[in-house]
């Protein structure tokens, strides 16, 4: 059903839903600004040079863009057993649980 064929309760719906929606990528939008702000701070302070937060973003899509044929390669090798292990379970030690956090 088009949106123009709606009820104008579904047209309320969606608008909130889209609203929401909307309001969630901008939260997102501004904390990958905030990050990318806290880093170029870090490269001066530490570094003693300023470096530009679209430096920062075309420097991560360069390497992500590198890094793709080998996550694949990853994939697929870690596909090749007859079984792969899941399992994050801790183990017992004298009787004792040990688990991967503590």
């Amino acid at each position: 059903m088009a949106v123009y064929e709606a009820s104008p309760e579904a047209v309320v719906k969606l608008i909130i839903r889209l609203l929401g929606i909307i309001e969630q990528q901008a939260v997102q939008i501004a904390q990958l600004d905030l990050f990318y702000q806290h880093v170029t701070k870090l490269f001066s302070d530490i570094l003693g040079f300023k470096i530009s937060p679209a430096t920062i973003v075309n420097t991560e899509s360069s390497c992500f863009a590198k890094l793709e044929g080998f996550e694949n390669e990853v994939k697929h090798f870690l596909k090749q057993p007859p079984a792969i292990n899941l399992d994050e379970t801790g183990l017992k030690i004298n009787a004792s649980h040990n688990a991967k956090d503590n």
